[in-house]
Order: C-alpha cells, then structure tokens, then sequence
C-alpha cells in the first residue's frame, strides 16, 4: 500500500490549498453558505492508501459527484507532487489532480500516457447522489439549416454555430462543450433560491466537459466521452488511429474538468426575444432579486417581471377537437381563394384521439377563420401554439391568432410538405390598441401572395397565458 510521504514534506503549495486527512486532500473550493463546495482527492473510508479519485461535494453535500480510476494493474503507484498539483503514476498511467480557478473554478483529473496503451478506451467508476445528467450534443442535432421558426429567417448550422446569411451568429455552443455532459440537482432549482440560504439558481451543480488530447507534438483529438449512470462507469474513448500514431508521452489522455459552473456552456443572441421559465414557489416569501446570466453584446437592454400565473384566466382558448364529431367547430367559417373542406379525423392525430383535416383540392391562399372574438387582457404576455403536419404537395400550411384590425399577432406555419406532427410556439405580449384587444384564429393553406394545395392536419390549437 502507498503511503503518503510525512505532512513535514509535502510541499507549501499543497498544504496552503488543502488539508490532509487520513491519506485525503481535502480543498474548500468555496466556503459560501449560499454555495459551499468541497473537494476530497483521495478516499476518506480507505485510511491507509491514496486512491485516484476526486469527489465534488456541492450546497453542504446534498449531493455530489464521484470518480475514480478503474487500475488492474498489480504494481505499486508513486504518489508525488508537481507544484499545486497531486500525482499518481503507476506503470504507464500518470494522474494529475489539480485545482482550477480561472471562471467560476473547477477541478481537473488528468491522465497522461507514457505509450501506447493496449485499449483505447480509460474508465472510471462513478457514483453520485442527488445528481442527473443532461448530454450537450452538437447544434446539427437541435437545427437544420435552412428556414428556421424559432429565428424566424433561413439559418446555416454547424455542430458548434447556427448563423444567419450575413454570417450572424445566432447560437454557439463552443467545441468542449460538444459531447460534454450538464450535472443538475435532482430535485432543486429557481424556486429553491432562498436569500440568505442556499442558491441553486438554476439548479446547475457542474459541467463535466469533453476532453482535448494532445501528443508531444502537439497533435490534438476530441475524446468521446461517456457517463452511464446506471452501470456507474463514465469513459473516455481515444480514436485508435490517433495512439497508433501519437507521440508519446500523451497528455490529457482523459481529462475530466468537472467546472463548478452555473451559467449554460452554450449562447444564443436573443433579440426582441422573452426567456420564460415557470415554476412554483416552494412557500411564502418576498422576491427580493431576480439574476440573468449573459455574455456582453453590442447592447443590452434587459428587463425582468414575475407574473402570478394563478391570478389570470389559464388556456384563453384551445381547440382539441375532442369533443367534436365527423364536422369541425361552427364557429369558424371560410376566408380566401380556393377551395377548402374540413373535416374531424379520428385516425391521424397528435393528441387524445382526433385532429382538424383541411384539404385543399386546388390552389388556395384561404383558410378557416373563427367567428368569435377572444379579448387579451393588456400588455400581458401570452403564448400561441400548435400541432400540424403535412401532406405532399403543401406549401404553407399555418395557424395564425390575427387581431380583429387584420394585424397578424402570430404566424405559425409550416413550409414543408410530407412532414410528421410538428410543434410551433410564439411568445408575445398583448397590445393596449383596440384592434388588437380581440383576436380570432385562422387556419389553413397557401399564404397572402402564394397559394398551396393539398392535405394538412392541425391539433391542439391554443392561445395561453404565461
């Protein structure tokens, strides 16, 4: 067994940053009551050796996060220091545990190679408590280029920016953060946040991030990182034809960077744009303050409001078709060019068990408007959605909540045909001007200046309150 040379020679940069207990580390990364994090390198139930591990402790250990190299190897370890940092080598593995403090900090478990090992693939095993995980896939995998509704323009998309044609970024998510995983607490976030206690924000406990290796060249690889909750391991897997022609030694072979960050590791630029979130209060309690994290852009002009979402009539109206027939509501009547029946389909559908049909047999620029008048309450903040899927041919076919002066509040539409059910969804804030006090809804195919035939079918139309 490793033991630990005396405290007398571990030198000043490790005994000014951690205690030493038993063969442990132990770091008080930040001793906030608000946010305490510790940090034990080592295990504190295995007194008498060092064990390659690294335990993040999180908001007085409600809940914590937990790695440790899996090593077969029969041969006796050599734990040394290197400056602030705790090293453990074993034949051809080198484990570097060092403290971070760029940012918001976090903690780093490298592993170097001195050649060429015989998998390419390092493990850990790995346990937590009160933790669950969310992967950070590439941008490909939440966009497509071409028009895009949520940035309501025609966007190019890469695995780390979605940007407009003139070459705007809209979204980035930089490339660590690509295959990375979020930690949050399981059961605790924004409405959690207690002054004077513990903040969770948004519940947030860290960011395990994807690992860059690097030969003695210089030559550089994206790891593939892996965490498996359930079977406990979390891996990191090195393409075979990058060892097979490394030079050796290999650093940062799995380097895990458990970051304590809160803020999101990916960005969009909003504009003119409402962040919702909703939750509810865990008691009573006075608001005190309201925080937003952002990263600084030509202008920002930010403002903030809770709403009492109790205090206002909740779904000012929604169509589900549920309790209709074979014909769809008679409050609604036809509007355009072209011809368009409407019927109830009880065999495709989105939700419950029917949908509205509409099918236009030429080409039609018309559609379905009801003929009753729904009233916002002033300046308040609402939310359109709906359902809808396509047929062949269809060129737009949409849901849009218009004012009774004609103004279109809201536009939802599809553009492409031969397309499985789709959510669309519009934040907006009511207008104090009478013609847009009352709206109705419109749906159907083709659009002002463009006609569409063919099939769509709309569920779960609504207009709520936020």
């Amino acid at each position: 067994m490793p033991l630990l040379p005396s405290f007398d020679n571990i030198p000043p940069e490790i005994t000014e940053k951690y205690s030493v207990q038993d063969n442990t580390f132990i770091l008080q990364a930040k001793t906030d009551i608000e946010d305490r994090i510790e940090v034990e390198v080592g295990d504190l139930k295995i007194s008498s050796d060092f064990l390659p591990q690294v335990k993040v402790k999180r908001w007085d250990n409600e809940v914590n996060f937990s790695v440790r190299l899996k090593d077969s190897e029969v041969s006796v370890p050599v734990v040394s220091f290197d400056g602030e940092k705790i090293v453990w080598e074993k034949d051809n593995v080198v484990a570097k545990l060092y403290d971070l403090t760029e940012g918001e900090g976090g903690y780093e478990f490298e592993i170097d190679l001195k050649s060429k090992p015989i998998t390419n693939k390092i493990e850990f095993t790995l346990n937590t408590k009160g933790l669950k995980f969310s992967y950070q896939g590439p941008l490909t995998e939440e966009y497509e280029s071409g028009y895009s509704e949520r940035f309501k323009k025609e966007i190019i998309v890469t695995e780390t920016q979605v940007k407009d044609l003139d070459g705007k970024v809209l979204s980035e998510r930089p490339e660590n953060v690509v295959g990375s995983y979020v930690a949050y607490h399981s059961t605790k976030g924004p409405t959690n946040n207690v002054a004077g206690g513990k903040l969770y924000r948004s519940g947030k406990f860290g960011h395990i991030y994807r690992p860059k290796i690097v030969d003695s060249l210089g030559k550089e690889v994206w790891g593939v990182l892996s965490i498996d909750k359930t079977a406990g391991i979390l891996s990191v897997e090195i393409p075979q034809d990058f060892l097979d022609n490394a030079v050796y030694p290999v650093r940062h072979a799995a380097g895990l960077t458990i970051g304590y960050n809160t803020l999101g590791g990916s960005n969009e630029n909003q504009t003119d744009r409402y962040i919702i979130h909703r939750g509810t209060p865990t008691g009573d309690g006075t608001v005190s303050t309201m925080h937003v994290g952002i990263e600084s852009g030509t202008s920002t002009n930010l403002k903030g409001a809770f709403y009492n979402r109790g205090s206002v009539i909740s779904n000012v109206v929604t169509y589900d078709f549920e309790g209709d027939s074979s014909s769809p509501p008679t409050d609604f009547e036809h509007y355009g060019t072209g011809t368009l029946t409407r019927t109830i389909d009880g065999t495709v559908y989105k939700s419950g068990t029917k949908s509205w049909k509409v099918v236009a047999s030429e080409a039609s620029d018309g559609g379905i408007i009801n003929s009753t008048d729904f009233e916002f309450l002033n300046l308040r903040m609402y939310v359109s959605s709906c359902w809808i899927k396509t047929g062949a041919d269809v060129t737009n076919a949409h849901f849009v909540v218009r004012g009774t002066g004609n103004t279109d509040i809201v536009d939802l539409h599809q553009e492409d045909a031969d397309t499985d059910w789709t959510f669309f969804e519009s934040v907006f804030t009511s207008s104090a001007d009478a013609e847009s006090k009352f709206f109705e809804f419109l749906v159907g195919l083709g659009s002002y200046g463009s006609t569409s035939d063919g099939t769509a079918w709309f569920d779960l139309l609504k207009v709520d309150n936020i």
